[in-house]
């Protein structure tokens, strides 16, 4: 996308190589315009709007003389559509050598060009660097919580906090209802031509919903004007951001799909029920209540897994957690449990696109019977990990690890008498992917009780075991359900 945005600056700088060497007609002799050469330049800058100043003092090579040229910085937005004809309009920080310039621009990624141009020539050297610049609010940790029937955000950041978030940036008012999910919305738009992109977090309560820019927490979605045909009954129950762009929302068992910059549409018509879990990962996949099956969306329709899926169809279960772990694991795990025997199945799968649509291929990677005195089947609240074949579970004011394979318990941790564990969700940053190095990796905890809650980021070990800590990392008032991480304008997918 860069390099479409950049090919004009390329053509110029291309028209300025053909100058770089010229007959002077008068004497027959070639002009030789010697090599600009400097340092003290990094590759990359992070800037935060309306903080930072940036600072740039090249240093030139001691061969090349300073007063032969003249300098120019130039600040291109990558939000440029390539398709415009127009070309990218670029700011100008700067006409000498060394710069001082104190970032205004709003969030986003920029490609900056050092412009060097020997004045006796004409000729330009032009050299680009990234810069990312982003917003205090587009660093840190948002925690999801409700209180009083009214959901909202904490926001922590390295330099202090924002209580009540949405409320901060719009008039006082939080989202009514009691919250259910909150999720990062990259490359968000209001209009499907727009080229202004952003991001932004998605809030789901239990009575509406809201979408909200990051740089400056402003609505730009609620959930009576964020559909098509808003849906008779508002019954919000989940909302997801697909690996394909597209978000997902469930609402009174019927899935609503949004690309960035429309609206909500039902999903082809259906009979199905979808449970208010879903697995995200290459594949969606779902749980159909009414058939106690799973299904998996392709585009706008859902489909039936084919012959190699036959064990995941008319389960006679009810689902009690799902979740789906991207590339490179590509896999989804799922716990089912029998409403007649108590019994429960633990269950694995491939979530790719190759395994799903080829019926010779191995779907079902793992389906354990687990015996109905198991405590996982009447937890209070269960996770996942994306590192471990572990799941996670609270039972009352403790929580315990069990492995896939072995089925044991091991307790992790006990808190307070009177806490009760509300998230157990596993946070891993940037999004898992080839070569992706994590910076952040803990599981999330949060607990309960008199009316305030408690955060704990715990380190996990090689074995998927909770390193051990005394003290909470967040607090405040409310209840927290979900927690979101944010580095320069990018967020973390819960697992």
């Amino acid at each position: 996308m860069k390099n479409s945005k950049f090919l004009y600056i390329l053509f110029i700088a291309l028209c300025s190589l053909l100058q770089s060497c010229y007959k002077d007609e008068s004497t027959s002799a070639i002009m030789n315009i010697p090599e600009v050469r400097y340092s003290n330049v990094n590759p990359e800058y992070i800037l935060t709007s309306l903080v930072d100043t940036l600072k740039i003092k090249p240093v030139l090579a001691e061969d090349v003389n300073a007063d032969a040229y003249t300098y120019q910085w130039l600040l291109y937005t990558t939000n440029h559509n390539p398709a415009n004809t127009e070309l990218a309009k670029a700011d100008t920080l700067g006409n000498n050598k060394d710069l001082a310039y104190f970032i205004v621009q709003k969030p986003g990624k920029y490609i900056l060009t050092f412009n060097i141009k020997h004045k006796e020539s004409g000729i330009i050297n032009i050299t680009r660097y990234d810069v990312t610049i982003s917003t205090r609010t587009m660093n840190g940790w948002y925690l999801l919580k409700d209180e009083n029937n009214e959901t909202d955000l904490d926001f922590f950041h390295a330099k202090g906090e924002i209580r009540n978030w949405i409320a901060y940036f719009n008039g006082g008012k939080s989202l009514p209802g009691n919250s259910i999910k909150t999720i990062f919305v990259p490359g968000m738009k209001t209009k499907i031509s727009s080229t202004d992109l952003f991001g932004a977090l998605g809030v789901l309560t239990d009575k509406d919903a809201g979408i909200y820019k990051l740089a400056d927490g402003s609505v730009q979605y609620r959930y009576d004007n964020m559909f098509f045909v808003k849906p008779a009954i508002r019954k919000p129950e989940n909302l997801y951001m697909s690996m394909g762009g597209t978000l997902v929302m469930i609402n009174d068992s019927q899935a609503n799909i949004m690309y960035r910059g429309s609206y909500f549409g039902d999903a082809a018509i259906n009979s199905y029920r979808i449970a208010n879990k879903a697995a995200i990962s290459a594949i969606d996949i779902y749980f159909d209540d009414r058939s106690k099956s799973l299904i998996y969306l392709s585009g706008l329709n859902f489909r039936e897994f084919l012959s190699n899926g036959n064990t995941l169809k008319n389960t006679g279960m009810d689902l009690l957690w799902m979740e789906g772990y991207v590339y490179p694991r590509n896999s989804t795990s799922l716990l089912l449990k029998n409403p007649t025997t108590k019994t429960g199945r633990l269950i694995k799968i491939a979530s790719n696109p190759t395994d799903v649509g080829t019926a010779s291929r191995t779907l079902v990677t793992k389906d354990t019977l687990i015996a109905s005195t198991f405590p996982i089947l009447s937890a209070d609240i269960i996770g996942g990990s994306y590192d471990n074949d572990i799941l996670y579970y609270a039972k009352g004011n403790q929580l315990f690890a069990m492995d896939y394979s072995s089925l044991e318990s091991t307790l992790q941790t006990t808190f307070g008498l009177d806490e009760k564990i509300t998230l157990i969700q596993h946070i891993k940053y940037p999004v898992p992917g080839a070569n992706v190095v994590n910076k952040i990796n803990y599981l999330a905890v949060a607990t309960y009780a008199n009316g305030r809650y408690k955060v704990w980021l715990f380190s996990i070990n090689s074995l998927g075991r909770l390193v051990p800590k005394t003290t909470p990392d967040f607090q405040g008032s409310g209840r927290v359900t979900c927690v979101t991480y944010l580095e320069n304008g990018e967020g973390s997918r819960t697992f």
